[in-house]
């Protein structure tokens, strides 16, 4: 993944080998807006950086979600219903189950999107409201979080048009 600086300035903090104990020794970077990220930043760093939006996804790479997906092995989130995909006739009022005591509105009402600097449970109750399980949502960084929920969504609108 390529990510881009958003900020005018900031500083990334680059390996440069090891002391005498072999501890880590990191070397300050200035970057400033549309520099690349160095890719010898920590996945931690890079993860911080895109959670407080002081970078971005330049769209070149694959995206997160599916490298997500295809390191975890896990499915990348189900499709959205459509017309001919009627909710559950048992369901509750209001949506279909998506895991015991948890609800999915119906296709035509989708929930606020949560401000990108809103907390990880914010998102994480967004995503279910879209359709994700919870434990899906729970297993998924921030940044991840994020753009599976804008994906889902971006499904369900298309779904309704």
């Amino acid at each position: 993944m390529t990510l881009r600086v958003v900020w005018d300035r900031m500083n990334a903090e680059v390996p440069n080998g090891t002391n005498s104990d072999g501890q880590a020794v990191f070397k300050n970077v200035l970057l400033r807006r549309g520099d690349e990220i160095p890719a010898e930043v920590t996945d931690f760093s890079r993860s911080l950086y895109l959670s407080i939006g002081a970078a971005k996804d330049d769209g070149l790479a694959t995206s997160i979600v599916q490298q997500a997906s295809a390191q975890e092995n896990t499915p990348a989130p189900s499709p959205a219903l459509t017309p001919e995909q009627p909710p559950n006739p048992s369901a509750p009022a209001g949506g279909i189950v998506v895991e015991e005591g948890e609800t999915s509105p119906d296709v035509t009402t989708l929930p606020a999107r949560p401000e990108n600097t809103a907390n990880k449970d914010v998102w994480e109750d967004y995503a279910v409201s879209l359709g994700f399980k919870r434990t899906e949502a729970e297993s998924l960084t921030k940044p991840n979080l994020i753009k599976a929920a804008d994906a889902k969504r971006a499904e369900l609108e298309k779904a309704q048009a």
